[in-house]
């Protein structure tokens, strides 16, 4: 069964006006691990095992808790590390959320660039708690549209 893409309801004009078109979500403790039996919700191989995906596959149209729904257009497994600053703007952050300068940050030059990620970092700690960023775990990159109907 496919899971139902949660987000916070912050986000339903981004998702509305096509400025968030990306989610990350953790990988299950447990991935549902295939060894190329069921191609259902395949994203491919990572590591040497295919694993399935909660959320869909590639083509599929999906609802959100906040009544949108939305076509994922493609899928990919990463450490959530290795998020881009474009793919930072894509999760739907502004530069300027979360940042607090005074607080202690990770180790980036302050630069556009880094601005996004950081606002992501911290938009991750607040979903996720402490700790949820260091741990850089392997996570779910959902890209998608907003679909009408």
């Amino acid at each position: 069964m496919t899971k139902i893409l949660k987000f916070k309801e912050e986000f339903r004009r981004a998702i509305e006006d096509g400025s968030k078109t990306q989610t990350r979500r953790p990988l299950d403790t447990n991935p549902d691990i295939s060894w190329g039996l069921n191609k259902r919700h395949s994203l491919g191989y990572f590591g040497g095992i295919n694993l399935i995906c909660p959320y869909g596959e590639v083509g599929d149209i999906t609802e959100t808790n906040l009544g949108l729904m939305v076509k994922i257009i493609s899928l990919r497994v990463e450490r959530l590390h290795n998020i881009s600053s474009v793919d930072a703007r894509a999760e739907g952050v502004d530069s300027t959320w979360f940042w607090q300068p005074s607080e202690p940050g990770p180790e980036y030059e302050l630069d556009d660039y880094n601005h996004h990620i950081n606002a992501f970092r911290y938009l991750w700690i607040f979903i996720y708690g402490e700790g949820a960023w260091e741990a850089n775990p392997l996570v779910w990159a959902i890209e998608f549209k907003r679909v009408e109907g």
